[in-house]
């Protein structure tokens, strides 16, 4: 009965490693070396499991014997297995090579070899049944089953080791993770120990239900921290994989560590004659690069803020190339600075995107000022309109410190309308392109000059005094009085009327303003044209349109 009740928990625990081990394989495609690894575990512990139960059945001959013989290749695939995932645990991209496989199952098929020939040398087993090979429960221990004990247990106490170190290396899920490999790992390792002391009595070989119980603690690991799903990347891989340039400088200023990338890039920039980056000083990686701004040393470099940026153009393989350093410290422990790390990455692409996209910009930002400089410029004369006037004229104003005096000029062409009607419109245009370069040449430079519609135009201007602006006003009446233009074989000469309002006298406003020279400009009208008139309070508002001169001809004809 005795029997029966072991032999059941041996099978027990055999079913519960299965299952264990069939979910696991599930899921390999996750995480393949641990996976497989894990299953290794399990499969050699079900297996190591049903050997004992064939022992504990109590079945007689060399039946129990070969079953005995069986656990070792179990015991040596779940020790190898352990040893294989405490590895993996700790880096992703670790594959056992197919030497270290082999190593491993060495002493395994070596053990099993001196337990099937035991009855010949006995150095693995003795006691009663060791000749005949039958009841191995009352075989006694011999060296050679030491030798394999204490190999088997170191490569459980380097398992035990890495798995330790994971733990204290890795932070967050990744250390739960460990944590539980290492509680995993401790349960077969408790129940040999209670077996070695006698605390098992009769039972046999207890190590199979301890196993039963890390696969226990496996599952939980693997539905609670997802110990397949989830791993840490090693430090290591990213540091060799990353593209971007990484070198560490020491605090001397030379190179002590870099990655693939940057020891290209000092391949292809040197045509491979430069020698290992490794020890060279930083100061001649610059030269060698030929780094621009040829200035710039390596410690301006180091000697910035923790994170600075500093950009630099190097030649590689006959190119120019542009690389965004970024120096960070290095500091042990206790935060005493044991170097540099650089960080580099290729920005030519980004920075030929980005002059790209600012020559676009520019252009936007010009076609935008054209655009806006068309929208108030008068296309006939290229004077500024009246819109702009207004938007000009009212900050103008509205910024004059006390004292300060602005004249507005308010600018009609006598009798225009005959000379649209004697020779047309083309003429007419002619003779307003050139009244608007008499405008330009008698006017202040720091003037606004705007045609205000028609034959209308606006000069406003700050001037010292009024006196300034009335001659300014004078000279472009006496201009147009003395010049002629000749345009398509006429001869033609026109006269012009000067309304002029002063701020602050006439107005305190743009519009007070220009209703105050056009008051000035009637009277100048109505006073027989060809005339400056001053605005003066009292001047008459315009009753009726100013009726032109026809006896006072606008043009005459080439003879």
């Amino acid at each position: 009965m005795v029997n029966a009740v072991h032999a059941a928990a041996y099978v027990a625990a055999a079913l519960l490693l299965l299952h264990v081990g069939s979910g696991v394989w599930n899921r390999r495609a996750e995480r393949p070396v641990a996976s497989v690894s894990l299953v290794g575990i399990v499969a050699g512990g079900a297996w190591w499991s049903l050997a004992d139960a064939v022992i504990a059945t109590g079945v007689g001959g060399p039946a129990s014997g070969i079953a005995a013989a069986a656990t070792f290749p179990a015991i040596g695939v779940t020790v190898a297995a352990f040893l294989c995932l405490a590895r993996s645990a700790s880096s992703t991209d670790w594959v056992p090579t197919r030497r270290l496989l082999a190593l491993l199952a060495i002493e395994p098929l070596l053990a099993t070899a001196l337990v099937a020939t035991n009855p010949l040398h006995q150095l693995f087993y003795g006691g009663p049944g060791a000749t005949t090979f039958s009841t191995p429960n009352s075989w006694q221990h011999g060296p050679l089953f030491w030798v394999h004990t204490v190999y088997s247990y170191g490569l459980v106490a380097i398992a035990l080791g890495l798995v330790a170190l994971g733990w204290r290396r890795f932070p967050g899920v990744f250390g739960r993770q460990f944590r539980s490999l290492l509680v995993a790992s401790l349960a077969p390792i408790l129940v040999v120990v209670v077996d070695l002391v006698g605390a098992a009595g009769d039972f046999g070989d207890p190590t199979p239900l301890g196993l039963a119980v890390t696969a226990v603690v496996l599952h939980y690991s693997i539905r609670r921290h997802d110990l397949i799903g989830l791993a840490p990347i090693a430090r290591q891989a990213l540091f060799e994989r990353v593209s971007d340039l990484v070198v560490a400088i020491s605090p001397r200023g030379r190179v002590i560590d870099a990655n693939p990338a940057a020891q290209a890039l000092w391949h292809d920039a040197t045509g491979g004659v430069g020698g290992s980056l490794i020890g060279q000083t930083a100061s001649e990686i610059l030269r060698a690069l030929r780094a621009e701004p040829a200035e710039l040393s390596m410690a301006a470099v180091l000697a910035g803020d923790d994170g600075d940026t500093v950009e630099l153009t190097v030649e590689v393989e006959g190119r120019r190339a542009d690389l965004e350093i970024r120096a960070s410290r290095l500091t042990d422990g206790r935060g005493h600075p044991i170097g540099w790390v650089l960080v580099g990455r290729d920005v030519t692409e980004v920075n030929a995107h980005n002059r790209q996209l600012r020559t676009q910009l520019d252009l936007i930002e010009g076609l935008h000022r054209d655009l806006a400089e068309l929208a108030n410029r008068d296309p006939l004369t290229h004077l500024h309109n009246r819109r702009y006037g207004m938007e000009w004229l009212v900050p103008l104003l509205a910024g004059r410190p006390p004292g300060d005096v602005v004249c507005v000029l308010m600018i009609d062409i006598d009798d225009f309308k005959l000379v649209n009607d004697r020779y047309g419109h083309v003429v007419g245009d002619a003779v307003l392109v050139a009244m608007s370069r008499r405008l330009l040449t008698v006017m202040p430079a720091a003037a606004l000059i705007a045609r205000w519609g028609g034959d209308e135009f606006v000069v406003a201007m700050p001037v010292a005094d009024a006196t300034a602006g009335e001659a300014c006003a004078q000279r472009l009446r006496a201009l147009c009085e003395s010049e002629t233009l000749i345009d398509r074989g006429l001869r033609v000469r026109w006269t012009v009327s000067v309304g002029i309002a002063v701020f602050p006298e006439s107005g305190g406003t743009a519009p007070e303003l220009l209703e105050a020279a056009d008051l000035a400009l009637y009277a100048a009208k109505i006073g027989g044209r060809n005339r400056v008139c001053r605005h003066e309070p009292g001047l008459p508002a315009p009753s009726a349109p100013v009726r032109p001169d026809a006896a006072m001809p606008a043009s005459d004809p080439v003879q």
